[in-house]
């Protein structure tokens, strides 16, 4: 594990208990994957030129990479992956896993925990709604022309390797 994965987490962790500074202001003003994209440039796993080039909603976090199964899959993880929460292979939703089955986002009541904005910490490993399968039960998305739960799984992928994209 690279040392920046923890960096992004510490970052990430202590960002959700100041809301008073700026950079909270900034992770709380952006789209959720964006917000994980500015953990990296702060924690120095990418630079200023990368930041502008990567495309935060593709490029950190993917449908083939794995999956957390569960609760217990989540707890194993190490701090510093970015969490992709997807329905087939369209994500809805990033975070960043700060450890102990913990996660910062930002807009995440779309997975049914948290708010509608503002960065947060949020305990995903006891606040999600678990199905059996280790899948999400997510609230209602569009599905078809009929509002529907949604089957949400979630991928992960170390922060660092946006240093190798």
């Amino acid at each position: 594990m690279n040392p920046t994965d923890d960096y992004a987490a510490n970052f990430a962790r202590k960002m959700a208990r100041n809301n008073a500074s700026e950079d909270y202001r900034i992770l709380s003003s952006q789209m959720c994957w964006d917000a994980v994209k500015y953990c990296a440039l702060k924690a120095g796993v990418i630079n200023a030129a990368k930041y502008q080039r990567i495309q935060a909603k593709t490029d950190m976090v993917n449908f083939t990479d794995p999956i957390a199964l569960g609760p217990d899959a989540l707890l194993r993880l190490r701090p510093g992956h970015v969490l992709g929460f997807f329905v087939g292979m369209n994500i809805i939703h990033a975070m960043i896993y700060t450890g102990q089955g913990k996660a910062a986002g930002n807009k995440n009541d779309c997975v049914g925990v948290g708010r509608s904005v503002g960065w947060e910490l949020l305990d995903l490993a006891s606040l999600l709604n678990w199905a059996e399968n280790g899948s999400v039960k997510a609230p209602p998305g569009m599905h078809g022309n009929n509002m529907a739960y949604r089957t949400v799984y979630i991928h992960y992928r170390p922060i660092s390797y946006l240093s190798f994209r």
